[in-house]
């Protein structure tokens, strides 16, 4: 198969916004960072059904006073947005929330490696839409990996958010981004 080709202009078919904090008010039991992804539709077929897809990665550590690790979790799921066919001006917002609960009384920090592409046609059926509570959100989902198609254009971002235990700010002020990169993989 093909590589995808890209539009007369070379344009890449996938961009982003710096993180920003989440707006407060939105998610009432975590806060964060957003990040808003630009599908680049002139690159794309048109009249044909489009679809982001992110795996992610997530390790969340809870530290105690002395530095000592209390707990650790690790996810790994994949999420995806149907790509609107039409309106260049269309994105997509992507959070990074850490709980409250993890914030209330210690230290702790949230690594997050997010890999994201576009490929042809709707999610398939076993990617289920989620509820508030759910890794993916709200989104379509699949605890596990998905693999991009050889060729795809696969944009990596890495996130690391750390917070001292002083308190959950409902505002999320207390949550510091200690690292964010970006490359082309």
């Amino acid at each position: 198969m093909a590589p995808p080709r890209r539009s007369r202009a070379s344009a890449p078919p996938l961009t982003h916004s710096q993180p920003r904090r989440a707006p407060a008010g939105r998610v009432l039991d975590r806060q964060g960072f957003v990040v808003e992804w630009q599908a680049n539709t002139s690159a794309m077929a048109p009249k044909t059904t489009h679809t982001l897809y992110q795996n992610i990665s997530t390790t969340m550590t809870e530290l105690a006073d002395n530095g000592m690790i209390l707990d650790r979790e690790r996810y790994q799921f994949c999420e995806s947005w149907k790509v609107p066919k039409r309106g260049r001006g269309r994105g997509f917002r992507d959070y990074f929330l850490v709980p409250i609960d993890w914030r209330e009384h210690h230290g702790g920090s949230m690594v997050i490696s997010a890999q994201a592409w576009v490929e042809t046609g709707p999610p398939p059926s076993f990617f289920k839409r989620g509820a508030s509570i759910e890794l993916w959100g709200t989104l379509r989902g699949h605890g596990a990996f998905r693999t991009p198609p050889p060729g795809a254009y696969v944009v990596q971002r890495d996130f690391e958010a750390t917070w001292t235990g002083a308190g959950a700010r409902a505002d999320g002020l207390d949550i510091s981004l200690v690292r964010t990169t970006t490359r082309r993989v």
